[in-house]
């Protein structure tokens, strides 16, 4: 979820005057979630009554962010530095995704980009009570990010910090360091979920208490995500060897 404009295209504006500092010093490069475009498409009928796009159907986000790579599509990958990334929808059908996905595979050199980031809206696994296109999205993709030795899963959707083991099935972690982490960062200003305290088997670390945001350093050797508080208080750290 982007700007939560929701329909409303002064909300967007705000949303650019708000971020135009950070914005216009580094690459800003976002994903669509279901407040950009509900997933399965909107209901032409009911387009401003309910829907969590609030009838946008994704138009707006992509005039506003287009994809170069997919100038029709929401899904894209960019290089930067070491890392490859992957950005996917959770609202799209994933058939095509699943396509685009093996193919930017298997093009990657991964002696000069050795790390793979994938970002998708909803999670595939979290410790909330996961709904059945969450589980869906982990019997779709779970596989294929293990099969490609994707590194680092970024999740939103849900309103807490969460990061989860290196992730072998629903209920548990893997004992080799060959599977992905997923780290759910959804703490940066919306609410708190209402059952954000739960836990999970694959929950590391989990803050629903303060809204922060994270930090990814990356070299050849090491990749290390942070996370902070507002105030800039480190409250949770991993870093993972090149040899992941």
């Amino acid at each position: 979820d982007i700007s939560y404009a929701r329909g409303w295209p002064w909300i967007w504006e705000r949303y650019f005057d708000m971020i135009q500092p950070l914005a216009t010093s580094m690459p800003w490069m976002v994903g669509v979630g279901n407040h950009e475009i509900d997933n399965g498409g909107t209901d032409a009928f009911r387009a401003t009554d309910g829907s969590d796009s609030g009838g946008e159907c994704g138009v707006p986000t992509h005039q506003r962010f287009p994809y170069f790579e997919s100038p029709t599509l929401m899904w894209y990958t960019f290089d930067y530095g070491p890392v490859h990334f992957v950005v996917l929808s959770s609202e799209h059908q994933p058939a095509p995704q699943l396509a685009f996905f093996e193919r930017d595979m298997s093009l990657l050199n991964r002696t000069l980009t050795p790390w793979v980031i994938v970002a998708i809206h909803r999670p595939l696994f979290t410790s909330s009570d996961r709904d059945g296109l969450e589980r869906r999205l982990a019997h779709t993709w779970h596989a294929l990010f293990v099969a490609h030795h994707v590194d680092v899963v970024l999740l939103a959707h849900d309103h807490y910090y969460e990061r989860m083991c290196a992730v072998e099935t629903e209920v548990s972690c893997s004992a080799n360091r060959d599977r992905p982490v997923y780290i759910l960062d959804g703490s940066a200003g919306a609410e708190f979920s209402p059952n954000a305290t739960n836990a999970s088997a694959l929950t590391m670390y989990k803050d629903f208490d303060l809204w922060g945001y994270s930090r990814i350093e990356v070299r050849a050797d090491a990749l290390t995500h942070t996370h902070y508080h507002t105030d800039n208080s480190v409250v949770d750290t991993l870093t993972l060897p090149a040899s992941w």
